[in-house]
């Protein structure tokens, strides 16, 4: 009888337990308010150009307000300005609404225009993390401010049904 007693004991030590652990997880855990942001906005703003890859990549943007920043990416031909064309571009936003920042994302080019938003899920001085787990890539965008002329990019997310990782590193124009 005292080890049906000890065991029912130790049943209920460990159900307690779970039962802690799975009410502090929040199944559903909402993105952080805008009001409760520390990274500074304005450090994204300028002209941005990507030197980790042999292509031409840029990014531009522009603050419009407080919490709101418009911007552009675009990839050209050849590292020649000059001479080159633009081959890729997308129009980008970082803006308020309702209680949370959103990122947004317009790509450019054939008969409809796409427009992806990602919710602002993580953020602290130096860097800002945005995702939408429904879009297939990337998922999670994050953007990591180095120095005031240094800015790394992050894309994640599966991709060919593999996860996959695109980084860029920017140094301000």
């Amino acid at each position: 009888m005292l080890f049906l007693d000890q065991m029912r004991l130790k049943l209920l030590f460990f159900m307690s337990i779970v039962l802690f652990v799975a009410a502090c997880n929040d199944p559903d855990p909402q993105p952080p308010k805008v009001e409760a942001m520390q990274f500074p906005l304005e450090r994204l703003a300028g002209s941005w150009e990507d030197v980790s890859k042999d292509n031409a990549f840029y990014e531009e943007w522009e603050m419009i307000g407080e919490k709101h920043l418009r911007g552009k990416g675009y990839v050209l031909s050849s590292q020649d300005s000059a001479a080159a064309d633009t081959v890729f571009i997308e129009q980008l936003q970082i803006v308020e609404k309702g209680k949370y920042l959103k990122y947004i994302v317009q790509l450019s080019g054939g008969s409809n225009d796409e427009q992806v938003e990602f919710t602002m899920n993580d953020v602290d001085e130096n860097s800002i993390t945005f995702a939408n787990p429904l879009h297939d890539f990337p998922k999670i965008i994050t953007y990591e401010i180095v120095s005031n002329m240094e800015m790394r990019v992050y894309l994640d997310g599966k991709k060919d049904g593999a996860f996959g990782e695109t980084r860029f590193s920017f140094v301000r124009r």
